[in-house]
């Protein structure tokens, strides 16, 4: 924008102030009047010197705002274009480091045995009329074509019913 502003001449250049400058050490100073002038007065300036970590992150957290769209779009891609590369790497990684990984997930799960069982029985308390309802749902065997309950599924595929049908 004021590369536009400058080709066109529609500019004015003003010495606000002026500041000698005697050490280097000065130099911060020096930076610090300018944030001062670009922050109080309209400018071209978008550049601010000397930004704190805390308005540097400010900064970036509105620019991924700004531009939501275009990350999201570019992971879709990424991900489309690498999955078979990331699929072999996740399986190489698995292989390698099998041990320990499922050394970490035992000592996780035994952590977390009471927690598990206790959301576990919370979510058939909440969910008891869905759960039975799947459970009542019916099913057609595919090899012997009963209609049966999904809940006695298994019990139908052990069943001398089932099996003379798998046997011949």
């Amino acid at each position: 924008m004021s590369r536009e502003i400058i080709e066109l001449g529609d500019y004015k250049i003003e010495l606000l102030e002026e500041v000698e400058l005697i050490h280097f050490a000065d130099r911060k100073k020096l930076f610090e009047k300018e944030k001062e002038w670009i922050e109080n007065l309209p400018s071209v300036n978008k550049q601010v010197p000397i930004r704190s970590e805390d308005e540097k992150k400010e900064l970036f957290k509105k620019y991924l705002e700004d531009n939501k769209e275009y990350f999201l779009e570019w992971q879709r891609n990424y991900y489309q274009e690498h999955k078979e590369e990331r699929k072999t790497y996740r399986e190489e990684y698995y292989r390698i480091n099998r041990e320990s990984i499922l050394a970490k997930d035992k000592i996780y799960r035994d952590a977390h045995r009471d927690t598990k069982s206790e959301n576990n029985r919370n979510y058939r308390v909440e969910n008891k009329e869905k759960i039975e309802a799947q459970r009542r749902q019916l099913y057609t065997c595919e090899v012997c074509g009963k209609c049966i309950m999904k809940a006695s599924k298994s019990v139908h595929e052990r069943s001398s019913f089932h099996t003379r049908f798998l046997s011949g």
